[in-house]
């Protein structure tokens, strides 16, 4: 699913009497699961929460972090104690059209009114009270603990916050049943092992679900009591059957009500909901069979699409996708490097991972600045890894080597991740950082054992979390073996969704004397042309401990060749037989080497 584009926010148009009170947010869109998400953020970076004050800003501070990218958009957090209701219509505006709903409700409640960041809704702000918030389909009221994306974009000449409680309350009786009031979801009180359960289940293909039931959110349940079971099947798998974990975390959520303590013989009835969700859950962290299948059978994404007209999606202010690694490693890329064994896959992935972690070069390629980069070795020794480490990163910026971090199999107390499984792909989760920028998997066949190379299905859910892991901010570089054919072993559908596929290949006549030399070849390249394109030589060298690269384009390499074959008294025909270079290429090399005789 393509990321959604943002209205830019117009700072003029957000009104006056909102902006005087500190309670303001920064937002980005974050995939979770099948959904785009919009969490908070402090301007220092950090995740905000809607009902932390602590955690909120002067709009002059939101605005400046907005102002110099990164971000979406920003957001105002309604506490009760504030005049304000909010007043969401969701998808109601199609090709300019606003849909009879909210005909009704704009003509009702006269006020301030903006659209959203889609440019498909419409939000309204006026001065008056409610007794609860209220979601029902399409429509949502809030005047506590929540928070608003904002964006400025006045519609129609609706300016003005008025005051509107009368209207409020028959709006509110236009409902079949009266709002409700709910516990709002926080996370304030919450131990750290419970935070990151959570984040892990934001993170994986339930998240979107989650999030849902977390907030309270209802829909597509027939009663809170199903909301609620499904609600804690979902905890009870993260958190491996742990009721205590379950309970605390449920206590947090929008769902919980007084009825969880409400006691029927010797269990409550939120015990006896985590009883049912534990027997059906059964053992949660299957082998990579049983996994699999149990990740066929989650929900699949919601067909759903988000439509912008052209006029709006030329207003939106969309910062420049830089490059992590010039020219060809993008920021949300995905990548693939493969190459027989032996060649020199390690020694590449791990001079990518130590140059775009420390702000340096490699190959010629060059990152422009630090950032930090997540490695997953799959299969050499830690002292391996250490040693080359040691030896490539002699020559780079030693001092920001932090940004780099490793997992390898000789550290790992309980076996090494698998990201062709669910359980794998949340170990993996569970030490993502917000500044790790780039994931390098190296390789497919260590780190994703479950999938079954020839079998494209297999590759799904690795592809899935590849996705997601751009949907949130990252790139991925997957290092694979080449097959017996010279391609990347295994189903082509790998490439469908790459940005850029780097096969590394022996030069002809090749002996095993001549140390860590290979062709450099772009197989698929997004925006990149011309010279960035062009294949070239790479060869290693050692000395002083430390690791140097010497590159030459293999016109350059073939000219040498075709030098010492014309000294030892090849003709034109014998040399591009011996170098398996054509007729008219060979020619011109040697036309070259006598115009460059003295």
């Amino acid at each position: 699913m393509t990321r959604p584009m943002a209205l830019p926010v117009l700072q003029a148009g957000v009104p006056e009497m909102v902006k005087a009170f500190p309670q303001w947010v920064l937002w980005r869109y974050e995939r979770q699961g099948s959904r785009w998400a919009k969490p908070p953020y402090q301007p220092n970076g950090k995740r905000a929460d809607k009902t932390n004050p602590a955690h909120w800003s002067e709009f002059s501070e939101v605005m400046a972090a907005y102002e110099e990218g990164g971000y979406d958009g920003i957001g105002f957090c309604v506490t009760g104690e504030d005049p304000f209701t909010f007043i969401d219509l969701d998808h109601c505006i199609n090709e300019q059209e606003t849909g009879k709903e909210a005909r009704e409700i704009l003509a009702l409640i006269d006020s301030y009114t903006e659209l959203s960041p889609s440019g498909t809704g419409l939000r309204i702000i006026t001065r008056g009270q409610v007794p609860a918030n209220i979601k029902r389909r399409g429509v949502e009221i809030y005047n506590r603990a929540w928070y608003l994306t904002i964006t400025g974009q006045v519609y129609g000449n609706r300016k003005e916050i008025a005051e509107r409680q009368e209207q409020l309350d028959r709006l509110i009786a236009r409902y079949d049943a009266p709002p409700v009031e709910t516990h709002v979801a926080t996370t304030a009180g919450l131990q750290e092992e419970d935070r990151a359960a959570l984040q892990r289940i934001r993170n994986s293909r339930q998240g979107e679900r989650f999030t849902r039931l977390f907030d309270g959110d209802l829909t597509g349940y027939a009663s809170q009591s199903e909301a609620d079971l499904a609600l804690c099947s979902i905890l009870a798998f993260w958190t491996k059957n742990d009721q205590q974990a379950m309970d605390r975390i449920f206590r947090a959520s929008g769902l919980y009500r007084p009825k969880w303590d409400t006691r029927h013989g010797n269990r409550t009835y939120g015990q006896r909901t985590m009883d049912r969700a534990t027997a059906q859950t059964g053992e949660p962290l299957a082998p990579a069979g049983d996994d699999r299948k149990q990740m066929a059978r989650e929900p699949a994404w919601e067909p759903s699409a988000n439509i912008i007209s052209a006029h709006n999606l030329l207003a939106m202010k969309l910062p420049p996708r830089q490059n992590l690694l010039d020219p060809w490693l993008p920021e949300q890329g995905l990548c693939l490097l493969h190459a027989y064994r032996g060649v020199g896959k390690t020694h590449v992935s791990l001079g990518i991972a130590c140059a775009v972690a420390t702000g340096s070069s490699f190959l010629g390629w060059e990152a422009k600045e630090p950032q930090g980069v997540l490695f997953i070795d799959g299969e050499m020794p830690a002292v391996t890894i250490q040693e080359r480490l040691r030896h490539t990163l002699a020559t780079m910026d030693i001092t920001r080597a932090h940004n780099l971090q490793i997992i390898t199999p000789d550290l790992q107390q309980g076996g090494m991740p698998d990201l062709g499984t669910r359980q794998g792909q949340a170990q993996v989760d569970a030490v993502l950082t917000e500044n790790i920028k780039l994931i390098i998997v190296d390789n497919i066949s260590t780190v994703c054992r479950s999938t079954l190379e020839n079998k494209s299905d297999s590759w799904l859910p690795v592809q899935e979390w590849a996705l997601r892991m751009r949907g949130q901010g990252k790139s991925v570089l997957l290092v694979h073996h080449d097959g017996k054919g010279g391609q990347q072993r295994g189903s082509s559908r790998k490439e469908d969704v790459l940005d850029t596929v780097i096969q590394l290949v022996r030069p002809n006549h090749y002996t095993p004397d001549q140390g860590a030399v290979f062709e450099v070849h772009f197989r698929k390249n997004r925006g990149i042309h011309g010279e960035d394109a062009k294949p070239f030589e790479a060869r290693l060298t050692s000395t002083d401990g430390a690791f140097h690269w010497q590159t030459r384009t293999l016109e350059e390499s073939n000219l040498d060749k075709v030098a010492m074959l014309l000294e030892q008294g090849y003709r034109q025909k014998e040399i591009a037989e011996e170098l398996n270079l054509s007729k008219g290429y060979t020619s011109k090399l040697i036309k070259k080497i006598k115009n460059q005789q003295p």
